[in-house]
């Protein structure tokens, strides 16, 4: 980018966020959880970015992500947690994680999916439950994880790099809840947790899964779309060029193992680990916040539903 681009940007956003805090005093959107504290020009950035910097857009954005946010009760949402054998299906039957970061300090997400089963899934919680559950885990990537790894590495950080294991996967994986919980979570995603994504490495895919991915890439923006990579054969050598091997699981081609004797390295949760190193750490940040809003009135979970994607 020229100096110009860069100069610019800078410009557009310091006009937008003088408009902003006209509208919305800034304590307000750190109580209401919109922004967290010393995060506010890398969050409007964020929404200036999904928008290509056009201000009305962005402004228009935002308000819809608070309305979201107050309909659905998002910034006391870590203050209801599902119940703990409902959180252990959600990590017993969907193998993902957390996993350390890549070589640009971007959080690192793992997920297996020819390893989700969704029946015995849908057997212990509900598609609004499953949503809510993935909600949380929003607001804990920018409340806690994107917070501590911001102060680890001194620098804002505020996006995720994910890959996507699909070894194993069959036909049976893509049952209609699963469809409706990506359609969902990605509106979710893509209008309430704008530009969040680095970008994304689908490996081992079977041939068939490129007929079932025009099914899902539907439900993605155009941005989203090119930040998606598809790996052949060699991807474990492409991977560490982007994620240095100790950051990577050993079945991916890194070295870690965070617990040896577990399955998939005790990197991410599955039927056997629901309490892996990311699991933990969200599991007592969950029930801090339970404690402190004990003496309040507990509200209802309610659906969650997402807004269509733009």
């Amino acid at each position: 980018m020229s100096g110009k681009g860069a100069l610019d940007k800078r410009a557009v956003l310091a006009s937008f966020k003088d408009r902003v805090l006209a509208a919305h005093p800034e304590a307000d959107l750190i109580e209401n959880g919109f922004v967290v504290d010393g995060f506010l020009d890398s969050t409007l950035t964020r929404y200036l970015e999904a928008r290509n910097y056009v201000e009305n857009d962005s402004m228009k954005m935002i308000t819809e992500t608070l309305a979201w946010r107050q309909q659905h009760q998002v910034a006391t949402i870590m203050e209801r947690p599902l119940a703990q054998e409902k959180v252990d299906a959600l990590r017993k039957y969907h193998p993902q994680g957390e996993h350390g970061v890549d070589r640009d300090g971007n959080i690192l997400y793992v997920e297996r999916m020819g390893y989700l089963d969704a029946e015995h899934l849908m057997k212990h919680v509900t598609l609004d439950e499953a949503v809510h559950y993935h909600i949380q885990k929003y607001e804990f990537q920018h409340h806690v994880t994107f917070k501590d790894a911001t102060a680890a590495q001194g620098r804002v950080v505020n996006k995720m790099t994910v890959i996507y294991d699909m070894q194993n996967v069959g036909l049976h994986t893509f049952k209609k809840v699963v469809f409706d919980f990506v359609k969902q979570t990605s509106a979710i995603g893509q209008d309430h947790y704008p530009d969040t994504l680095s970008k994304v490495f689908i490996v081992n895919a079977p041939f068939f899964f490129f007929t079932t991915w025009k099914l899902v890439e539907v439900f993605l923006n155009p941005t989203t779309r090119k930040k998606i990579h598809f790996l052949g054969g060699g991807f474990k050598n492409e991977l560490v060029k982007h994620i240095d091997p100790t950051q990577l699981p050993k079945w991916l081609g890194g070295t870690c193992e965070c617990f040896p004797s577990r399955p998939h390295g005790g990197c991410i949760s599955c039927v056997e680990n629901t309490q892996t190193k990311a699991c933990l750490a969200m599991d007592e940040y969950l029930l801090a916040k339970k404690l402190a809003a004990s003496l309040l009135p507990e509200a209802p979970l309610g659906p969650v539903m997402a807004t269509a994607p733009q």
